[in-house]
C-alpha cells in the first residue's frame, strides 16, 4: 500500500494516506454486522452475539486507525510548518490544510468516534447505559462527516468517480441497515401485539 501512493501515486504523505484507505474499509465492516436481523447475517449464518463482537473489535480498531492517521497528518504539517516548505504543487502539505474543510471533517469525525467508543467500553455500558445509547446514535454523524472528508480529499467532481470514495465502501452496509429498520417498523406496525398483566393469586 505504501509502496503504491509512494512510487506510483507519488503521494507526499503515503502513510497516512494508507492509513486513510484502511479507514474505509474498517468503517464499511463496522457497519455490516450492527443490524440484528440482517442478509449478512443469514447469509453467513452469523449468530448477533458473534457479530457483536466483530463489531467491537474492528470499531475499536478503526477508531485506533483513524488516530494514527490524523496524528500522521498533524506530524506531517508541523515538520513542514518547522521547514518553511513552500507548498507549489500540493495543498496537503500546507499546515493550514487542518483548518480547511477537509482538516476539520476529519477532526471533527474522529471525536465523534472517540465518544463513542469511549461510552461502548464494558465500564461506562454497564454503568452508564443511557450514555452508551445515545452516543452510539453519533454514527449518523460519522458517517455524513466521513463522506464529507472523502469528498473533499479526493474531489470526485474533479478528478472523476471512478476512484477510491468511502461512499462505495459504505453502500452495502447502509442499505442492509436502512432494510432492517424498515422490516423492524413493519412488523411493529403490522404485528398484533398483546400485553398481559401477571396478578397474584
Amino acid at each position: 500500500g505504501i509502496w503504491y501512493f509512494y512510487f506510483i501515486d507519488e503521494d507526499p504523505n503515503p502513510f497516512a494516506r494508507l492509513l486513510g484507505h484502511l479507514n474505509m474499509l474498517n468503517l464499511s465492516l463496522t457497519i455490516l454486522p450492527v443490524s440484528r436481523d440482517s442478509v449478512f447475517q443469514r447469509i453467513f449464518r452469523v449468530p448477533f452475539e458473534l457479530g457483536l463482537l466483530y463489531h467491537r473489535i474492528v470499531s475499536r480498531t478503526l477508531v485506533f486507525l483513524v488516530t494514527l492517521h490524523g496524528l500522521s497528518w498533524y506530524a506531517y504539517w508541523m515538520i513542514h510548518a518547522a521547514s518553511d516548505t513552500v507548498c507549489d504543487s500540493d495543498f496537503s502539505c500546507d499546515p493550514s490544510t487542518a483548518l480547511s474543510a477537509q482538516g476539520l471533517t476529519g477532526l471533527f469525525c474522529w471525536i465523534c468516534m472517540a465518544l463513542m467508543a469511549t461510552f461502548a467500553l464494558e465500564y461506562f455500558r454497564r454503568r452508564f447505559f443511557e450514555f452508551f445509547y445515545v452516543s452510539h446514535h453519533l454514527f449518523l454523524l460519522v458517517i455524513a462527516l466521513a463522506i464529507s472528508h472523502s469528498f473533499l480529499v479526493q474531489k470526485p467532481w474533479e478528478n472523476g468517480w471512478n476512484q477510491d470514495l468511502l461512499i462505495y465502501y459504505l453502500a452495502p452496509g447502509v442499505i442492509l441497515y436502512l432494510v432492517d429498520r424498515f422490516l423492524r417498523i413493519y412488523r411493529t406496525a403490522t404485528s398484533d401485539s398483546r400485553i398481559f398483566v401477571l396478578e397474584d393469586v
